[in-house]
């Protein structure tokens, strides 16, 4: 992404616009989460290729590189939002409901040390990639105009969630590859997870 893209937006902000707390635990509420969420989103593709020729050519290259950078941001919020239930549906799912590893106790606790918060990280995510896929839609001819206003809506909910998730990014890891070296099972699991096409 390119955030100084976006500075304009932020610095234009009113700054009398109710902006949410970070102290706050609940996450905002998009009014049109779930039609958003599982409304069909087009194939990936540049910005430019979707709008009229007529309105590229009235627009300035800042414009376009603008109006190109969001559509990435979108993008990548989906792909994140799509990784994040691959994780819970291929890897997650099976592990707490078969016995690829011993116990149940031994699997909650796998599960829980090695991707903690990931149920966290798909609402913020899912909330976050809703609002700017209704913008989206509401502008699907034409520019964006900003998107600073959404994006100061839900970022002050990714810094708990995240600053949970990465330092536990290397132990994960490192409990992982254990399993796998001491447990076949797990490690015939990795191979089947990584050959689905879901993983691809």
């Amino acid at each position: 992404n390119k955030p100084h893209v976006f500075a304009l937006e932020f610095d234009i902000q009113d700054a009398t616009a109710p902006t949410t707390p970070a102290t706050s635990k609940s996450r905002p509420q998009s009014d049109q989460l779930s039609n958003s969420t599982t409304s069909a989103t087009q194939p990936h593709m540049a910005w430019a290729q979707r709008v009229p020729r007529e309105l590229l050519a009235s627009l300035s290259k800042k414009e376009i590189a603008r109006q190109e950078a969001i559509n990435e941001m979108i993008y990548s919020e989906e792909v994140y939002k799509k990784d994040l239930e691959t994780l819970s549906e291929v890897v997650v799912a099976p592990l707490l409901k078969k016995s690829i590893i011993a116990s149940t106790q031994k699997r909650e606790e796998f599960v829980r040390e090695v991707f903690g918060n990931y149920k966290e990280l798909t609402e913020v995510s899912t909330a976050l990639f809703s609002d700017l896929l209704d913008l989206q839609h509401q502008h699907q001819h034409e520019c964006v105009p900003m998107i600073g206003d959404i994006l100061i809506k839900h970022f002050a909910y990714f810094e708990d969630p995240f600053t949970q998730y990465c330092p536990r990014v290397s132990l994960a890891e490192y409990l992982v590859k254990e399993e796998e070296r001491n447990n076949p099972d797990f490690e015939r699991f990795i191979v089947h997870v990584e050959k689905s096409k879901r993983m691809r």
